[in-house]
Order: C-alpha cells, then structure tokens, then sequence
C-alpha cells in the first residue's frame, strides 16, 4: 500500500489555513458587493459592501495639520440599515459563525494523539459538517441585504450583490475543508502505519495466522 503519511502533515496545514480564513471570513466588512457605483451620500461609499456585522463606509479623520481626511471605515448596522437583516441573513450569519468553530475543534483533535487512526476517521463528519456550513454562509446573497431596492440613499436601476473578499474566502474555505476531509478518511483507512491502531481496533490489520501443521513442522525442526 502506497506510503500516505504525507497526508498526515498537508492536512493540520490546510485546517489551520482555512480556520483563519473563516475568522477573517466572518469578521470581514466586505464579504459581498453591489456591482455599480450606485450609493450617494456623504458617509456612505458609491460601492457599498456588506460583512455580517456591518457595511462599508466613510469617516473624516483630522491629521495634526488639521487637515480633513476621508477614510474607509465598517459601520455596524443601524436601526434603519437592521431592517434588512431577514431569517436568511441570521441563517447565514449563523453558519458563518459555526464554520470556524467545528474547523478549530477538527484541527485540535486531528493532533490529538489518544486518537487512533481508526477513530480519527470519524473526524470526516466534523470536517464535512464545517463545510457545509462554510457553503451555506453564501446564503446571504438570497437575503434582503443584497439588493438594492431595500437600502436607503442609492440611485439607479435595481441591483443585486456580487462576490467581494469575504466571499471569495468562503469558497476557499469550502474547498479547503472538504479536501481535508476525504484526505482524513484516505489517510485514516490506510493501514499502512499498522503501530497507530490502539488493541483491539477493528480496523487494525490482522496477523497472518500460521497453519497449525507448519507450525508443529517448525517446532519439531527446532527439536
């Protein structure tokens, strides 16, 4: 059987890059986008992006030469902008928040050693659970959020948003659990580290029992 213990350094590696990302994913004001430059308003940008906790905006900073600055900042959502927030936003909301949860606990018991290989199989479900929910995060762009005719101070024809930062994250993040979880399966179904089965695992490889005949034959010869 080919030699995968390749497999068992890749995959902390790919866990804990997608556990940051779905930290930096859930926490990011520009998880989507509208299209166009359609916003108008002193404090709110032309191209409005949207996180979960907030939207993106401007504030004016003074320098200590008292000039005024303009700067790109996240506001959390305001009275008027939290009626937007409908069931599929919290849902997606919701999975955001769950996604880098079961990702960490997943990487903490993949280095657990009291895990055998046997058990560590069934971190597959944690893992294919995380990407499912990293998936459904996307939820968000059937929400009232993303469109344009439910948000105050824009211009021009209906919208629809787009993929933006956070979003293109999300993604990442679907690949990377999903990969880590048919690499943990793979590499737990293997048997070729036969030491990493605890006693009495059922997916520990069997000895070869030797026949009783060749065995009295041997034991007659050492006579």
């Amino acid at each position: 059987m080919a030699n995968l213990s390749w497999m068992q350094m890749i995959i902390p590696v790919f866990l804990t890059i997608a556990c940051g990302l779905s930290v930096l994913s859930v926490s990011y004001c520009h998880f989507v986008a509208f299209p166009q430059d359609i916003g108008k308003g002193y404090f709110l940008p032309k191209k409005l992006e949207i996180g979960f906790w907030g939207h993106s905006g401007y504030a004016l900073v003074q320098d200590i030469n008292e000039n005024i600055w303009k700067v790109d900042v996240c506001y959390t959502y305001s009275e008027a902008a939290s009626t937007n927030i409908d069931g599929t936003f919290e849902a997606a909301r919701v999975f955001a928040i769950m996604t880098p949860i079961f990702g960490i606990i997943s990487s903490i018991l993949w280095c657990c050693e009291f895990l055998t290989k046997s058990r560590k199989k069934l971190l597959c479900i944690p893992l294919l659970l995380t990407t499912i929910f990293s998936g459904l995060s996307l939820l968000v762009f059937s929400s009232n959020v993303c469109n344009t005719k439910n948000w105050e101070n824009f211009d021009g024809t209906e919208q629809s948003c787009i993929l933006s930062n956070g979003s293109i994250i999300a993604i990442t993040n679907t690949i990377l659990y999903f990969l880590s979880a048919i690499m943990v399966y793979v590499h737990a179904s293997s048997a070729s580290d036969g030491d990493e089965y605890a006693p009495g695992d059922d997916d520990a490889p069997k000895d070869e029992e030797v026949p009783k005949e060749e065995e009295n034959n041997a034991a007659s010869g050492e006579e």
